[in-house]
């Protein structure tokens, strides 16, 4: 790995790290609110959309995590 790479991999890190923290947050039922042409939609919509949010948000810590192996990371 080279010098320059460490701050990559910090960053992407973090990136993880924040993902991560929000899917905790949508799973547990909190803080998703969909709007539609700036209109807060009811809850049983939000349900609705909720899983699929947190499957699309893993993908993306999946894709970082890939990243940080490629640069001769184990992620955590």
């Amino acid at each position: 790995m080279k010098a320059s790479d460490l701050k990559r991999a910090y960053e992407i890190q973090d990136s993880i790290e924040k993902i991560e923290h929000q899917i905790n947050f949508i799973r547990n039922g909190h803080h998703l609110g969909i709007t539609i042409q700036g209109t807060y939609q009811k809850d049983e919509f939000v349900d609705a959309i909720r899983p699929h949010v947190i499957d699309h948000m893993e993908k993306g810590v999946k894709t970082l995590k890939a990243k940080l192996k490629a640069l001769g990371i184990e992620p955590e």
